[in-house]
C-alpha cells in the first residue's frame, strides 16, 4: 500500500489525458503556423520570380520588335455615343415605345449635331486676312499671252496662311487674281509682279519662257502693283521686248 507522499508524487508525475491532448494540440498548432508561414514565403517568392520572368520576356520581345501594340482605348466619342444610346433605350422602354422610335430619335439628334458642327466650321472658315478684288489685262507687244502666269510678290509685308496671289491671262487678255480661293483678289499692299509664258509650238512641244527674263525675277521686274481696300482694276499693262 502506497503512502500519502508516494500518491502525491505519482499525481505530480502524471498529467490528466485532457491536459496532455491540449498541449499536443498547441504544439501542432505552432507547427502549423510555421508551415503556413514557410508556404506563404515560398508562394510569394515564386510569384515574384514569375513576374520578373514576364518582364524579361517583354523586354526581349520589345528588343526584337515583336512586342504587340497595346490595344487602343475606346474613343471619347464612342463612349458618349454608347452612354447616350443606353439612356435613350432605357427611356423608350419605360415609355413603352417601339424600337424604330429609337432609330428615328438617334437620326434626328445626329443630324442636328452635324448641322451645328458644319455651321461652326463654315463660320470659322474664311481667308486668314482680308482680300480685295484685283484684275487687269496684259499684252506682250501686240500679242495676248493666253495662259501666261502672273504672280504677286509682297513688298514690306507678309501674307498669312501661305497665300500667294496668282492669275492666268484669258483669251481676251484679262486676268483676275486669286489668293485663298478662286478670284477672291489679294490683300492690301504693294507688290512686284512676275510673268511667265511658255508658248506651245506647232508640234506640241513647250518652248521656253517667251517673256523677257527680267519679268521672271521679283528683284528685276519693273511691274509694280498696289492693292487698295476698295478693290483695284489695274491699267492695261504692256510688256515690250
Amino acid at each position: 500500500m502506497s503512502s500519502p507522499s508516494d500518491q502525491k508524487k505519482a499525481a505530480a508525475g502524471h498529467k490528466p489525458a485532457s491536459a496532455a491532448a491540449s498541449a499536443a494540440g498547441k504544439a501542432a498548432k505552432r507547427v502549423s503556423v510555421r508551415h503556413r508561414a514557410a508556404t506563404s514565403v515560398t508562394s510569394t517568392s515564386n510569384a515574384a520570380e514569375h513576374a520578373i520572368q514576364k518582364v524579361l520576356e517583354r523586354r526581349e520581345l520589345k528588343r526584337q520588335g515583336k512586342l504587340p501594340p497595346p490595344e487602343p482605348a475606346p474613343s471619347l466619342l464612342k463612349s458618349v455615343k454608347d452612354e447616350f444610346s443606353f439612356v435613350i433605350r432605357g427611356s423608350l422602354a419605360q415609355l413603352g415605345l417601339p424600337q424604330w422610335a429609337f432609330r428615328v430619335l438617334v437620326l434626328v439628334v445626329v443630324t442636328a449635331v452635324m448641322g451645328v458642327a458644319v455651321a461652326k466650321i463654315a463660320l470659322r472658315e474664311g481667308p486668314p486676312c482680308p482680300v480685295h478684288p484685283l484684275s487687269g489685262s496684259l499684252t506682250i507687244g501686240s500679242v495676248i499671252p493666253v495662259g501666261a502666269s502672273i504672280v504677286l510678290h509682297p513688298q514690306g509685308h507678309a501674307i498669312p496662311g501661305d497665300g500667294v496671289p496668282m492669275a492666268k491671262v484669258r483669251e481676251d487678255g484679262t486676268f483676275t487674281f486669286s489668293t485663298f480661293s478662286a478670284e477672291d483678289g489679294a490683300p492690301v499692299g504693294d507688290y512686284v509682279a512676275t510673268v511667265q509664258w511658255f508658248r506651245v509650238n506647232a508640234d506640241g512641244s513647250v518652248g521656253g519662257n517667251a517673256v523677257p527674263a527680267r519679268f521672271a525675277s521679283p528683284a528685276k521686274s519693273p511691274w509694280t502693283v498696289t492693292v487698295a481696300t476698295d478693290g483695284t482694276t489695274l491699267a492695261p499693262y504692256q510688256i515690250t521686248r
